[in-house]
Protein backbone atom coordinates (compact mmCIF):
# COMPACT_ATOMS: atom_id res chain seq x y z
CA UNK A 1 0.00 0.00 0.00
CA UNK A 2 2.95 2.71 0.67
CA UNK A 3 4.66 1.78 -2.62
CA UNK A 4 1.47 2.53 -4.36
CA UNK A 5 1.25 5.80 -2.48
CA UNK A 6 4.86 6.82 -3.39
CA UNK A 7 3.88 6.24 -6.75
CA UNK A 8 1.01 8.18 -7.30
CA UNK A 9 2.83 10.97 -5.21
CA UNK A 10 5.83 10.95 -8.03
CA UNK A 11 2.92 10.87 -10.59
CA UNK A 12 1.21 13.84 -8.67
CA UNK A 13 4.55 15.93 -8.96
CA UNK A 14 5.69 15.79 -6.09
CA UNK A 15 9.61 15.49 -5.98
CA UNK A 16 11.49 11.68 -4.77
CA UNK A 17 12.56 13.75 -1.55
CA UNK A 18 9.30 15.10 -0.80
CA UNK A 19 7.17 11.30 -1.30
CA UNK A 20 10.17 9.98 0.87
CA UNK A 21 9.48 12.32 3.86
CA UNK A 22 5.58 11.90 3.44
CA UNK A 23 5.98 8.26 3.80
CA UNK A 24 8.45 8.49 6.90
CA UNK A 25 5.00 9.75 8.90
CA UNK A 26 3.55 6.59 7.94
CA UNK A 27 2.19 4.71 11.21
CA UNK A 28 3.19 7.66 13.90
CA UNK A 29 0.56 9.40 16.11
CA UNK A 30 2.16 12.91 15.74
CA UNK A 31 -1.17 14.63 17.12
CA UNK A 32 -3.55 12.86 18.96
CA UNK A 33 -6.51 14.87 19.59
CA UNK A 34 -10.13 14.85 20.11
CA UNK A 35 -12.68 17.00 18.61
CA UNK A 36 -13.48 18.23 21.65
CA UNK A 37 -9.78 18.90 22.37
CA UNK A 38 -9.80 20.71 18.78
CA UNK A 39 -12.64 23.18 19.67
CA UNK A 40 -11.08 24.39 22.67
CA UNK A 41 -7.90 24.82 21.34
CA UNK A 42 -9.24 27.14 18.14
CA UNK A 43 -11.38 28.49 21.33
CA UNK A 44 -7.88 29.31 23.19
CA UNK A 45 -5.75 30.90 20.29
CA UNK A 46 -8.02 33.23 19.40
CA UNK A 47 -11.07 32.37 17.32
CA UNK A 48 -14.00 33.87 17.80
CA UNK A 49 -16.22 30.80 15.85
CA UNK A 50 -15.60 27.44 15.87
CA UNK A 51 -17.86 24.52 15.21
CA UNK A 52 -17.70 21.13 13.93
CA UNK A 53 -18.80 21.53 10.17
CA UNK A 54 -18.76 18.18 9.54
CA UNK A 55 -17.44 14.57 10.76
CA UNK A 56 -16.41 10.94 9.23
CA UNK A 57 -14.83 8.08 10.41
CA UNK A 58 -11.11 9.44 9.83
CA UNK A 59 -11.54 12.71 9.49
CA UNK A 60 -13.49 15.83 10.83
CA UNK A 61 -13.78 19.31 9.10
CA UNK A 62 -14.13 22.25 11.75
CA UNK A 63 -15.44 26.14 10.63
CA UNK A 64 -13.62 28.82 12.69
CA UNK A 65 -13.88 32.98 12.23
CA UNK A 66 -10.07 34.69 13.67
CA UNK A 67 -11.69 37.89 15.42
CA UNK A 68 -12.36 39.16 18.59
CA UNK A 69 -14.05 36.47 20.94
CA UNK A 70 -17.38 37.67 21.79
CA UNK A 71 -17.90 37.82 25.41
CA UNK A 72 -20.39 36.16 28.13
CA UNK A 73 -21.24 39.85 28.96
CA UNK A 74 -23.71 39.97 26.28
CA UNK A 75 -25.68 37.34 27.47
CA UNK A 76 -28.92 38.20 29.27
CA UNK A 77 -31.87 36.73 30.90
CA UNK A 78 -34.50 36.86 28.30
CA UNK A 79 -37.20 39.83 28.41
CA UNK A 80 -41.09 40.02 27.54
CA UNK A 81 -40.15 43.32 25.79
CA UNK A 82 -38.34 42.29 23.40
CA UNK A 83 -41.03 39.56 22.19
CA UNK A 84 -41.07 41.17 18.81
CA UNK A 85 -37.49 40.94 18.22
CA UNK A 86 -37.66 37.34 19.51
CA UNK A 87 -40.20 36.50 17.07
CA UNK A 88 -38.26 37.77 14.06
CA UNK A 89 -35.71 36.48 14.64
CA UNK A 90 -37.22 32.73 14.98
CA UNK A 91 -39.41 33.28 11.73
CA UNK A 92 -36.28 33.90 9.78
CA UNK A 93 -34.18 31.25 11.22
CA UNK A 94 -36.73 28.44 10.65
CA UNK A 95 -37.15 29.78 7.35
CA UNK A 96 -33.86 28.47 6.22
CA UNK A 97 -31.98 25.57 5.89
CA UNK A 98 -32.13 23.16 7.75
CA UNK A 99 -36.01 23.65 8.31
CA UNK A 100 -37.55 25.68 5.56
CA UNK A 101 -40.69 26.54 7.32
CA UNK A 102 -42.90 29.24 6.40
CA UNK A 103 -43.05 30.94 9.91
CA UNK A 104 -45.09 34.26 9.93
CA UNK A 105 -43.20 37.02 12.32
CA UNK A 106 -46.78 37.11 14.27
CA UNK A 107 -47.25 33.34 14.51
CA UNK A 108 -43.79 32.95 15.99
CA UNK A 109 -44.37 35.99 18.33
CA UNK A 110 -47.69 33.89 19.50
CA UNK A 111 -45.23 30.82 19.89
CA UNK A 112 -42.68 32.23 21.74
CA UNK A 113 -45.25 34.30 24.03
CA UNK A 114 -46.53 30.95 25.02
CA UNK A 115 -43.45 29.49 25.96
CA UNK A 116 -42.32 32.48 28.12
CA UNK A 117 -45.76 32.80 29.86
CA UNK A 118 -45.14 29.45 31.67
CA UNK A 119 -44.60 29.56 35.47
CA UNK A 120 -41.23 27.08 34.76
CA UNK A 121 -40.10 28.89 31.42
CA UNK A 122 -36.51 29.98 31.36
CA UNK A 123 -34.52 32.14 28.26
CA UNK A 124 -31.43 34.05 27.58
CA UNK A 125 -30.74 36.76 25.18
CA UNK A 126 -27.62 37.63 23.23
CA UNK A 127 -26.94 40.94 22.59
CA UNK A 128 -24.56 42.51 19.99
CA UNK A 129 -23.99 46.62 20.24
CA UNK A 130 -27.59 46.62 21.64
CA UNK A 131 -29.53 44.75 19.20
CA UNK A 132 -30.74 41.21 20.12
CA UNK A 133 -29.01 38.85 17.75
CA UNK A 134 -30.31 35.37 19.32
CA UNK A 135 -32.12 33.61 22.11
CA UNK A 136 -32.67 30.43 23.63
CA UNK A 137 -36.10 30.30 25.43
CA UNK A 138 -37.75 26.56 27.20
CA UNK A 139 -39.46 25.01 29.96
CA UNK A 140 -38.83 22.61 32.93
CA UNK A 141 -41.26 19.58 34.35
CA UNK A 142 -41.12 17.38 37.01
CA UNK A 143 -41.04 13.86 36.69
CA UNK A 144 -40.68 11.26 39.70
CA UNK A 145 -36.59 10.89 38.98
CA UNK A 146 -36.53 14.80 38.95
CA UNK A 147 -37.65 18.05 37.01
CA UNK A 148 -36.20 17.78 33.33
CA UNK A 149 -35.87 21.27 30.86
CA UNK A 150 -36.83 20.74 27.19
CA UNK A 151 -34.99 23.50 24.76
CA UNK A 152 -37.75 24.52 22.95
CA UNK A 153 -35.84 27.27 20.52
CA UNK A 154 -32.47 28.08 19.78
CA UNK A 155 -32.37 31.01 17.12
CA UNK A 156 -29.72 33.10 15.74
CA UNK A 157 -30.69 35.95 13.08
CA UNK A 158 -29.07 35.27 9.96
CA UNK A 159 -26.87 38.31 10.19
CA UNK A 160 -25.32 36.94 13.15
CA UNK A 161 -24.75 33.19 11.98
CA UNK A 162 -21.58 31.25 11.92
CA UNK A 163 -19.99 34.23 14.78
CA UNK A 164 -20.53 31.15 17.50
CA UNK A 165 -23.44 32.85 19.35
CA UNK A 166 -25.58 29.23 19.65
CA UNK A 167 -22.78 28.20 21.25
CA UNK A 168 -22.14 30.28 23.63
CA UNK A 169 -25.92 30.91 24.07
CA UNK A 170 -26.02 26.92 25.13
CA UNK A 171 -22.87 26.52 27.08
CA UNK A 172 -23.97 29.65 29.39
CA UNK A 173 -28.24 28.02 29.48
CA UNK A 174 -26.19 24.27 30.47
CA UNK A 175 -24.33 26.19 33.04
CA UNK A 176 -27.53 27.86 34.44
CA UNK A 177 -29.84 25.08 34.43
CA UNK A 178 -27.26 22.92 36.49
CA UNK A 179 -27.34 25.70 39.16
CA UNK A 180 -30.92 25.60 39.15
CA UNK A 181 -31.27 21.82 40.16
CA UNK A 182 -32.14 20.33 36.74
CA UNK A 183 -31.39 17.01 36.33
CA UNK A 184 -31.63 16.46 32.92
CA UNK A 185 -32.25 18.54 29.40
CA UNK A 186 -33.51 17.21 26.00
CA UNK A 187 -34.58 18.54 22.91
CA UNK A 188 -36.19 17.89 19.30
CA UNK A 189 -33.89 18.40 16.38
CA UNK A 190 -32.97 17.87 12.64
CA UNK A 191 -32.28 13.94 12.38
CA UNK A 192 -29.26 14.61 9.52
CA UNK A 193 -27.21 17.53 9.00
CA UNK A 194 -24.70 19.52 10.90
CA UNK A 195 -27.29 20.44 14.14
CA UNK A 196 -26.96 16.35 15.75
CA UNK A 197 -22.81 16.82 15.99
CA UNK A 198 -23.20 20.47 16.78
CA UNK A 199 -25.45 19.60 20.12
CA UNK A 200 -23.33 15.96 20.69
CA UNK A 201 -20.03 18.14 21.64
CA UNK A 202 -22.34 20.00 24.35
CA UNK A 203 -22.79 16.35 25.78
CA UNK A 204 -26.45 15.82 23.96
CA UNK A 205 -26.46 11.97 23.19
CA UNK A 206 -29.49 10.06 20.30
CA UNK A 207 -32.16 8.67 22.64
CA UNK A 208 -32.50 5.06 22.58
CA UNK A 209 -35.34 3.78 24.94
CA UNK A 210 -37.81 6.73 23.32
CA UNK A 211 -39.02 8.32 19.61
CA UNK A 212 -41.02 11.45 18.71
CA UNK A 213 -44.41 10.16 17.12
CA UNK A 214 -46.76 12.31 15.42
CA UNK A 215 -49.98 12.38 13.76
CA UNK A 216 -52.35 14.84 11.49
CA UNK A 217 -55.80 15.51 13.08
CA UNK A 218 -56.90 17.18 9.41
Amino acid sequence: MLKRIEAFGLQAGRTSDEVRSHSARYNTEYFPITIKEHLELLDKTGFAACELFWHSYMQSGFYAIKGRKMSNTNIQPIQAAHLERYAEIYAKAFSGEPWNDPWRVKDAAIHISEIMESRHSYGLEYVVNGEVAGFILGASMLFHYGRTFEINDLAVHPDYQRQGIASKLLERFLEDVKQQGIVGVHLITAAEGVLPPFYEKFGFKREQRVMLMGMETE
